[in-house]
C-alpha cells in the first residue's frame, strides 16, 4: 500500500474528507490532490497531515529479519 493510498484511508476512518485534510495541514486542496496523485511527499507534510487529523506519524525501516530502524 502506497502513502497515497494510506492518506485517504486516513481521511475516512478521521471521518474528515481530503480538502479538509488540506485545509488543516496548510495547503490547497488542489495541492495536496496533485500530490496524492504523484505520490510524492515530503515527510514534514506527512508530519502535518498527522497532525491536522490527530494521527501520530511513524517511520521505520524494516530490516529483512523483522529489526525496525
Amino acid at each position: 500500500m502506497d502513502i497515497a493510498e494510506k492518506i485517504r484511508i486516513l481521511a475516512v476512518k478521521s471521518k474528515i474528507s481530503v480538502q479538509q485534510i488540506a485545509e488543516k495541514s496548510g495547503q490547497s486542496s488542489a495541492n495536496l490532490y496533485n500530490k496524492l496523485g504523484r505520490n510524492d511527499f515530503k515527510l514534514s507534510e506527512l508530519e502535518r497531515i498527522a497532525h491536522a487529523v490527530g494521527a501520530t506519524l511513524e517511520v521505520n525501516f524494516i530490516l529483512p529479519n523483522g529489526e525496525k530502524l
